[in-house]
């Protein structure tokens, strides 16, 4: 997905008019954006109702790993290197679904309910009473 974002941002500046930076400050350029998109889209997990975080969690993790499939091709940025094969797309949806379930389980944690004294809440320890 780094070369991805890399092209991306390579087009968009030439686009724009802009000279492209070397190859290596591209690439931090690439990390940067795609920490602060995939903040900006887990963000969104703790939004709304407390009951529906896991099911928020699930349907952003899927939809970014759908995206992340999808999009780069649609978008004119070629092919992300090894996804003909199913297994890869498998484990990227797979790894983008894992991210919302983790934006889930933080978010449950930041939404305990009003009142609530203790900082880790029951239900996340690993062993009860510790």
């Amino acid at each position: 997905m780094d070369r991805v974002g890399e092209r991306a941002i390579a087009t968009s500046l030439r686009a724009a008019g802009h000279d492209v930076p070397p190859a290596q400050e591209l690439r931090r350029w690439a990390v940067a954006a795609d920490l602060l998109a995939n903040s900006a889209i887990y963000s969104l997990v703790a939004c709304g109702r407390d009951p529906h975080v896991w099911r928020r969690g699930v349907a952003l993790g899927l939809a970014a790993g759908t995206g992340a499939l999808v999009l780069p091709r649609q978008f004119g940025l070629g092919e992300t290197r090894g996804s003909a094969h199913i297994g890869n797309q498998l484990m990227t949806v797979a790894w983008y679904l894992i991210g919302g379930l983790s934006a889930a389980a933080a978010g449950k944690g930041l939404l305990r309910p009003a009142g609530s004294e203790d900082p880790v809440p029951h239900r996340f320890s690993v062993a009860p009473g510790l």
